[in-house]
């Protein structure tokens, strides 16, 4: 089986800084080397921004939305939802938090919940 290789040439990193990333079947393999492109698939991405997936850590999530509010997430970069129970919200419970978080994994992307699930969210 051959894996997929990917350079991407003269990006913005995300510390600002100008350099390669090598990508290697779906994976991050190296960064800010030019080396070892033998079979790999060379884009110029000068002028561009190369970032790891993005965190979104307060988005407003509700079960049975999450595949919906997910895809949406994706298409703007971010690949992990990291959410909370709110009072007066969809989260009150740990039955919900565990719903929430099947549908998150039942769409194979990053979903999280933080913080304490209570008695009414009492704290």
């Amino acid at each position: 089986m051959t894996v997929e290789r990917l350079l991407l040439r003269n990006a913005t990193l995300p510390d600002g800084s100008t350099g390669s990333v090598l990508i290697e079947g779906g994976l991050i393999a190296a960064v800010g080397v030019d080396a070892a492109t033998d079979g790999a698939r060379i884009i110029d991405a000068a002028g561009r921004w190369v970032l790891p997936g993005l965190v979104d850590i307060g988005p407003a999530t509700a079960a049975g939305s999450i595949e919906r509010e997910l895809a949406a997430a994706l298409a703007g970069g971010v690949t992990t939802l990291l959410t909370t129970p709110t009072a007066g919200g969809t989260l009150g419970t740990a039955t919900d938090v565990r719903q929430l978080l099947q549908e998150g994994k039942a769409a194979d992307t990053g979903l999280e919940v933080a913080a304490a699930v209570t008695i009414g969210l009492a704290g």
